[in-house]
């Protein structure tokens, strides 16, 4: 069972995603409390940097998937 740790939360302009074991053709998804997708960054390994300039402010949910299913969430807040 995979865990995101976001830092920091609440975050403006980036947040460090690091992703409990290895993840192979990941990616993070942003979604707002619509469902609707804001932002799409590829993972490699078990870190990322997701840029956030331009997301409006609010609570969003964060998402990890690979070719196949989802794999972990975590809300985010953006200020």
């Amino acid at each position: 069972n995979r865990q995101l740790a976001v830092a920091p939360n609440p975050a403006s302009g980036s947040v460090m995603v690091e992703v409990t074991g290895q993840v192979k053709n990941g990616e993070l998804v942003v979604c707002d409390a619509l469902g609707r997708t804001i932002k799409r960054e590829a993972l490699t390994g078990q870190r990322a940097i997701l840029d956030l300039n331009g997301v409006a402010a609010g609570l969003y949910y964060l998402h990890l998937k690979d070719q196949r299913r989802w794999l972990a969430g975590s809300k985010l807040v953006v200020e």
